[in-house]
């Protein structure tokens, strides 16, 4: 009958595990912020989220801001990402800086999430460890800014904007994609799903540092 977790577990620096989180249930659970922030000595290794049981955890949620942020900063060894890939996200409005500094031994996988009510993904990814390629589908008019998305994390290589994708709404890019290691950037270029920038007006160090392939130069000029 539990509906609201926020800051659970916040500023827990020598929680290790959470023992039962595969077994714990989550059909009345409507909001998790901050519910694993700055818990540094987290591992997700021998208990993780089970699909079956929280893939509609957050469905009335209205923010997932700093969930887990900083989970696993202080491992030499981190555990495997949190198995959120069938998280129903549909509701959230808020991310903010929701895997911020978090540490894993593998991608987080979002590529199934519907960020078509998401207004905020600043810091959503900021300088993570683990997650290599990030795929975004149904991102609405909604979001305004990406501010930071992907600000120093130097694990990442691909990050792909599906036709699904409705950018227009976008008015802050800047520090976006600040990662060393990206290197592809994938959008649509033409037709009805073509990528549209229209409402960005600031792009200030979108890419810097990045090494970005011509093509994936190309395709975000010829959008712009």
């Amino acid at each position: 009958n539990v509906t609201d977790m926020t800051f659970m577990f916040y500023y827990c620096t020598t929680l290790t595990q959470v023992i039962g989180l595969d077994d714990l249930r989550a059909d009345n659970l409507t909001s998790i912020r901050y519910m694993f922030a700055i818990c540094g000595m987290l591992s997700f290794a021998n208990y993780n989220f089970n699909d079956a049981n929280w893939n509609t955890v957050i469905s009335l949620s209205g923010s997932l801001d700093s969930t887990f942020r900083e989970v696993g900063m202080n491992l030499t060894s981190p555990g495997p990402a949190p198995d959120v890939a069938l998280w129903d996200v549909a509701n959230c409005d808020q991310m903010l800086s929701c895997f911020l500094k978090s540490n894993f031994n593998n991608s987080v996988d979002v590529n199934s999430w519907d960020f078509s009510n998401a207004t905020t993904l600043n810091g959503f990814f900021r300088e993570n460890k683990g997650t290599t390629s990030v795929v975004f589908n149904n991102i609405s008019s909604s979001l305004t800014t990406m501010y930071g998305c992907f600000f120093n994390n130097n694990d990442i290589t691909s990050i792909e904007f599906t036709g699904t994708c409705d950018l227009s709404g976008v008015s802050d890019w800047r520090f976006f994609g600040y990662a060393s290691s990206l290197t592809t950037l994938s959008i649509q270029t033409s037709g009805a799903n073509a990528a549209d920038f229209s409402g960005s007006t600031q792009w200030i160090s979108s890419f810097t540092t990045a090494s970005l392939i011509l093509t994936s130069y190309g395709d975000l000029l010829v959008r712009l």
